[in-house]
């Protein structure tokens, strides 16, 4: 029950963020995206792949959502830490 609540608590802190992928990228080790797959990613993962124009943003019915201005400006640099989320496939074409 304490392991479920730690997680829970996890999962609220960590930022993730839906993109679907528009050209094929290798995700993490073992992890590869292909065109048309979506994916909840650490919030700096989907930041640079959207940055670099290989995957959009979209939200939870999978239609495109628009950026942010505050998601397109950068006020600190965000890294990957030990507790990011990995990459969760959601679905494909």
């Amino acid at each position: 029950m304490i392991v479920e609540e730690v997680k829970k608590l996890k999962d609220a802190v960590t930022k993730t963020s839906r993109v679907r992928i528009r050209r094929g990228v290798i995700l993490a080790p073992g992890v590869e995206a292909v065109e048309g797959d979506v994916f909840d990613l650490p919030q700096w993962m989907a930041n640079q792949l959207v940055g670099h124009g290989q995957a959009e943003r979209v939200q939870d019915e999978g239609s495109p959502a628009p950026d942010m201005p505050e998601t397109l400006t950068v006020a600190a640099i965000e890294t990957a830490t030990a507790s990011d989320p990995k990459p969760k496939k959601v679905g494909s074409k």
